[in-house]
């Protein structure tokens, strides 16, 4: 947790700042070097058991929010795109500045035109190429597609060509219809008679009108699906300042939506099946019920199973057995069997909860659910009793991991010292108020 937390706060301003200063976006190898370094740095040289993919989820995917460079580099460049549709005249001297290089293009209407931009004046510019290179990315994350949407452009866009030609009426234009949301009405052209009345269109202008259609039918076809802004685009667009950089990243966070835990295989060990949401909850409760980084640590482990028991160990060869050598029931040492069917460690758990649900005064069942994964909605609805709890077993399990290759050394006064040592910290630095909640305990211990 540390580590991560010093990568935020030393590394990710710096290489922010030369994301803001320099457009031009880092080789891979770049960016793979850097995460090269970082794994070596968080798993101190080394080999890491959880990927680098996984600690830069969100904490609710299973993550530890670690900064992910090539995101951050994309939320620098797409800030520029924000600006470009939020602009007023003279709002910002480097608009002004791209918007006369745009010519006849309005530089908000860039992100909606296809890769045939590149073909433009425009794109020589580097601030607008790299930009509009980030928003095809963006675009290509969050799986969308805005060729066409309502938002595509109909005068000076290299999409709709005639005779090789982009078409500009400007008598249309000045009317107020510039897109295709403004003549297209779900997947039928509104009539030229509705535009006449609806935007003041001159009547003569009716042959302009059957090009427009002939034009857009033969490039779009929209008769077949409506247009639509997607989603992804909507919600980027209503973003805004301040902290505008960090809105961005927290999208392209979010843009996997998948929990990178051991799902299937907490499952088939307890014999259960639960949605996304729960899995979601038991992710978070690691970071809202512990306040000690090091728990949150033992717990985060635990979800992503990374100890080594005798079972991976004979996998890998360097075994020549996968059975427990601390029961004489010959069960494979699996995951499931180390942390919680080993006789000894059985026996630790029953103390445990038992002890727990006396002081406590709530029923702790002897549960790998509640015990392992910290499912608690069944054990307490009190905030401050679910933290005590919580956090008791994550200390058991602190006391299990200590007597890892050992378990019959496991003994509930190791864990009653481990519990006292956090205890007098946590009091030490409480309110008054949150020092009365450790008294039950207390009391028990000593």
């Amino acid at each position: 947790m540390g580590r991560v937390a010093a990568i935020k706060m030393m590394v990710l301003p710096k290489i922010n700042y030369l994301f803001s200063m320099i457009p031009t976006k880092p080789p891979q190898d770049w960016f793979r070097s850097l995460d090269s370094y970082m794994s070596k740095f968080l798993w101190k040289n080394k080999p890491p058991r959880i990927s680098l993919k996984t600690l830069q989820k969100t904490k609710d995917k299973g993550g530890l929010e670690l900064p992910n460079f090539q995101h951050y580099f994309l939320a620098n460049r797409l800030q520029f795109i924000s600006g470009w549709q939020k602009h007023t005249l003279l709002d910002e001297p480097w608009l002004d500045v791209e918007q006369a290089l745009c010519n006849n293009l309005e530089i908000s209407d860039l992100p909606f035109i296809s890769s045939n931009i590149q073909r433009h004046e425009c794109f020589k510019s580097i601030n607008i190429s790299s930009s509009l290179t980030a928003w095809w990315e963006f675009l290509k994350l969050t799986e969308s597609s805005l060729i066409p949407c309502k938002r595509t452009p109909i005068w000076n866009n290299p999409d709709i060509l005639q005779n090789n030609n982009m078409i500009n009426f400007s008598d249309w234009s000045s009317k107020g219809i510039k897109y295709l949301e403004h003549i297209l009405e779900g997947t039928e052209f509104i009539s030229f008679d509705r535009l006449v009345t609806q935007y003041g269109i001159n009547k003569k202008r009716f042959l302009e009108y059957q090009q427009i259609k002939s034009i857009i039918k033969k490039r779009f076809k929209p008769g077949q699906v409506e247009l639509q802004t997607p989603p992804s685009v909507v919600q980027f667009l209503t973003l805004k300042t301040p902290k505008l950089l960090s809105k961005i990243y927290r999208m392209l966070s979010k843009t996997d939506e998948s929990i990178s835990l051991p799902i299937a295989k907490w499952e088939a060990d307890l014999s259960v099946n639960f949605d996304q949401n729960f899995w979601s909850q038991i992710c978070l409760k690691t970071f809202h019920l512990i306040r000690n980084p090091s728990l949150q640590l033992i717990q985060y482990k635990i979800l992503h199973r990374v100890h080594y028991t005798g079972h991976r160990m004979f996998k890998m060869g360097f075994t020549s057995t996968n059975n427990c050598s601390h029961c004489q029931t010959n069960s494979p040492d699996n995951y499931i069997h180390a942390l919680w069917f080993c006789p000894p460690v059985q026996k630790f758990w029953r103390e445990i909860c038992e002890d727990l649900s006396k002081c406590l005064k709530c029923n702790i069942p002897t549960s790998p659910l509640v015990c392992l994964l910290g499912s608690l909605d069944n054990v307490t609805t009190e905030k401050n009793i679910a933290h005590m709890v919580f956090t008791a077993l994550c200390i058991a399990k602190k006391t299990v991991l200590m007597n890892w290759k050992n378990k019959n050394n496991l003994n509930s006064n190791q864990y009653r010292n481990y519990l006292l040592d956090y205890i007098s910290l946590d009091t030490a630095s409480a309110t008054t108020s949150d020092q009365f909640l450790w008294a039950p305990l207390i009391s028990s211990i000593t």
